[in-house]
Formats: structure tokens, C-alpha cells, sequence
């Protein structure tokens, strides 16, 4: 069985790497200092924002680091995988802050932090209107060692102070609830007694801000839950006929993991994208996982297509140059890709929206080996606008900002 604590250190860091947004609004240039109180540990903040045992909460967030205006995910989730969980004690969170409009090109992603909650080094504050304060140094305070060195060196923010503020208008608030089964099975295997294991993990959005498309949203995502008690209740319920399905189909044969992590990857006043992340063990050296996009118009609540070919016009006749394209953006990641892999001759079969250009993934052994992870490029609009299709719901991301 695979290392659980590197499963999540793996989760964490794809989500941190799919994360985009627009809404680059002017902001309160107010960067006051929260007192030395409003240092908070995981149950501090946990009874400053309500959250109960099982739920994670997304935050849009609009503010200052440094003298620089911009946007903010704030994303408080659970330290401890589910299935580590003991007892009926509160799991330790952690806060991750990210820049949406901020692409790190050391790194391939969004600049971020991460921060375990019970190091107090953030403050958390709700102002006179109830709307969440958080403040404090571009500084994080990692889970897992091999962040930090990572971070340490590829920081642009780096000790800079930050001062975010929730967003005013429109969504600005979600809530994931995560449930799931585990169970345990004694066999004779090789006539060894083996216990083998299987667990799922799933997770899924819930939206109780009183917007327009909110009931179709809840039903698209979240089981038509009526609050997030029950969306736990129904995941639960979801992941016992996975199993019985599971016992049925397979039985315990060896160990079986799958692990979901949804989080907010790209939010505006049009659309709510969420990147699903999904880890799946079944025997073998290591397990696989895979990345999509969901995205959703939060004007009715239609879900939007995600695949490529209802995005871009590619055909046989421009698919080189097309291609052509996307291999500049490889060139920095050449020594982890395949030595026949560029010039490229695989298109991606994922892609991400962001206030700055489309996110194309190649999942794990398309172009790279496993060590290498997934692989991925921010490609400006601009050089994707003469392959764009009009009636795409994504086009008006291609247009300039105003």
C-alpha cells in the first residue's frame, strides 16, 4: 500500500497547480493590521467561520500584498485525510491563499501559500458587515517538507505583507463537504494472512449563498443537498453503494483507494469552474490520478462543456501548427518531458480557463513519465484567438480586458 501521506501532499499540490481567476477589480486599498487576538488556531477560525467537522470552505477575497492590488483564493481544508481521521476529535486545518491573477513561471502555477492553521501566523477577522479579514506576511508554514524548499526559492511574494478582504459582489463563498466508507477484509493470500483495505473518499461542492442559479447548481454537484449536513449524509450514502457495487464486481482481490479533491479553480461574475481531482489505487506499484475541469454558467446553472474541440477549431489541416503553438511554453520543462516528445505530437486532453490564458494538462505518461506528474502550460489568449470558436461559452475571456 502506497504512502497515505504522500497521496495528499500529491492532491494538495495538483490543486495548488490548477488554480485560475478573473474579477481583477479595483480594491479597498485599506492594509490595516489585525491585533495579535486575531492570530487564530484551527478551532479559532473554525468557530469564526462556522465550519463543521467534515467541511471545507472556499473564500473569494480582494485586498493588497505589498503595494500590488488583487484577487485571492482562500481555501480552508482539513489537515487530515479522512481516512487517518481518530476519534471525535477537530481535525487541524490548514489555509491555502492563492493569486489567481499572479502566474509563477518557476513553477508552473498560481503564486500560493499554505499555512497550518495551528501555527497562528494568519490573522482571521470578520469586520462590523460579518465579511472574513485575513492579513498577515507572504510567508508559509507547510504540512509536508519538500514544499518548502520549493516555495523558499520560488516565492515572487515572499515576506511581502497581505491585507484581503471578502469580495463584495456576486458568489464569493463555497462550501465542500467531504464523507466516505473504509473498511478492512482478513484473507489467505499465497496462504498468508493478508488484511486488505479499501477506502473512498469523496467530495463535493454546496452553494448557500442566495444566488439566482443556486437550487440547478446544488443539483448538478451537490445531490440537490439542502445544507451541508446533508451533502455529508448523501456522500456517505453514495460511498456505501460504491462499495457494495465494489464487493460485488471485484471483492477484496487487494488494496483499493480512491480519493476525490474538488476545489474552486477559476470563479467571475459568468462562470464557477471547480478542478476534480481523482487518485485511484488498485494493486500495482502506484496509483493514477487525474485531473478535469467542471465548469458551470452561474446565470442558469448549465453545466459547460470541457473538451477541447468545443473550445478550439482544430482539424487534420492546422493540428501542426497548432502544436507548433503550445511548444515554446514546453521549452522550460524539456529535461522532465519524454525525449520524443517535442516537437509535440499529442494534443492535451485537458484544459483549464484563467483570467490570463488557457491551462492545457497532459495527464501522467502522455508526454512525461510518472515521476514527472502531469505536465502542464499557460497559453496566452492572444495566441489562441484565430483557433477560437465563437459560440464557445469560454469566449469572452479571449476578449481584452475593458
Amino acid at each position: 500500500m502506497k504512502n497515505k501521506i504522500w497521496i495528499l501532499a500529491t492532491l494538495i499540490l495538483m490543486t495548488i497547480g490548477f488554480v485560475a481567476c478573473s474579477n481583477n477589480k479595483n480594491t479597498d486599498d485599506n492594509t490595516q493590521s489585525l491585533e495579535s487576538k486575531d492570530l487564530l488556531d484551527s478551532k479559532g477560525v473554525r468557530d469564526l467561520v462556522v465550519l463543521v467537522d467534515g467541511e471545507e470552505r472556499f473564500y473569494l477575497l480582494e485586498g493588497k500584498i505589498g503595494e500590488d492590488k488583487q484577487m485571492a483564493y482562500l481555501h480552508i481544508k482539513e489537515a487530515i485525510p479522512m481516512y487517518n481521521k481518530t476519534g471525535d476529535s477537530q481535525v487541524p486545518l490548514i489555509a491555502e491563499i492563492r493569486l489567481p491573477d499572479v502566474w509563477n513561471e518557476k513553477i508552473n502555477a498560481k503564486e500560493y501559500i499554505s499555512v497550518t492553521l495551528d501555527s497562528k501566523t494568519i490573522h482571521f477577522a470578520k469586520d462590523a458587515n460579518g465579511d472574513l479579514i485575513v492579513s498577515g506576511a507572504w510567508n508559509a508554514v507547510f504540512q509536508y517538507e519538500p514544499e518548502i524548499s520549493t516555495w523558499e526559492q520560488n516565492s515572487i511574494y515572499k515576506n511581502q505583507p497581505f491585507y484581503f478582504k471578502e469580495y463584495s459582489k456576486g458568489l464569493n463563498e463555497v462550501a465542500f463537504a467531504k464523507a466516505g466508507f473504509t473498511t478492512t477484509k482478513d484473507i489467505k493470500q499465497s496462504g498468508d494472512d493478508v488484511s486488505i483495505l479499501y477506502e473512498e473518499v469523496l467530495e463535493s461542492p454546496f452553494i448557500a449563498q442566495d444566488i439566482a442559479s443556486k437550487d440547478k447548481l446544488n443539483a448538478a454537484f451537490a445531490y440537490s443537498a439542502t445544507n451541508i449536513n446533508d451533502l455529508k449524509e448523501k456522500l456517505n450514502s453514495q460511498a456505501v453503494k460504491n462499495f457494495e457495487k465494489y464487493q460485488k464486481d471485484e471483492g477484496f482481490k487487494y488494496n483499493t483507494q480512491s480519493i476525490q479533491n474538488s476545489s474552486v479553480d477559476y470563479i467571475d461574475d459568468k462562470i464557477l469552474v471547480f478542478s476534480n481531482i481523482v487518485y485511484n489505487y488498485r494493486g500495482g506499484a502506484h496509483g493514477a490520478t487525474s485531473n478535469t475541469m467542471e465548469a458551470y454558467s452561474l446565470a442558469n446553472g448549465d453545466k459547460i462543456s470541457n473538451k477541447i474541440s468545443d473550445l478550439l477549431d482544430i482539424n487534420e489541416q492546422n493540428k501542426e501548427q497548432f502544436l507548433s503553438t503550445l511548444n515554446p511554453y514546453l521549452q522550460s520543462q524539456k529535461d522532465n518531458i519524454f525525449s520524443d516528445a517535442l516537437p509535440l505530437k499529442v494534443l492535451p486532453n485537458v484544459f483549464f480557463v484563467s483570467s490570463k490564458g488557457i491551462i492545457f494538462i497532459w495527464n501522467t505518461y502522455e508526454i512525461a513519465p510518472y515521476a514527472a506528474g502531469d505536465i502542464r502550460i499557460l497559453v496566452p489568449y492572444n495566441d489562441l484567438s484565430s483557433y477560437l470558436k465563437a459560440d464557445s461559452a469560454f469566449a469572452y475571456l479571449f476578449k481584452p480586458a475593458q
